[in-house]
């Protein structure tokens, strides 16, 4: 995935949560393994993070206005995350999916 890419579905996930467009910069990115990246998000409200998987999948952290976001691959597990349309993800070996 592009960082492009990544950028339009982080916008359509604000979209669908809501019914807002903002602006949001992807600022960084760690690659997790051949198929995932942990990227690193924000605007003037918010700092969050994002992984993105080859496949075009990607989940956000649920709640944007944490004070933190995970800043290591080691960390992802210890957050709550969901889908672009807000669909609760489950996290198995440590990285976010769903069912």
């Amino acid at each position: 995935m592009t960082r492009n890419e990544v950028l339009a579905l982080i916008k359509q996930a604000e979209k669908n949560m809501s019914g807002e467009n903002a602006d949001f910069v992807v600022t960084d990115e760690i690659r997790i393994d051949d198929t995932a990246h942990l990227y690193f998000f924000e605007n003037d409200s918010c700092k969050a993070a994002a992984v993105g998987y080859e496949s075009g999948e990607l989940f956000v952290m649920r709640d944007w206005q944490e004070p933190s976001r995970p800043e290591t691959v080691e960390e992802i597990a210890d957050y709550d995350w969901c889908t672009i349309d807000w669909q609760d993800a489950i996290v198995f070996d440590g990285l976010p999916r769903t069912l």
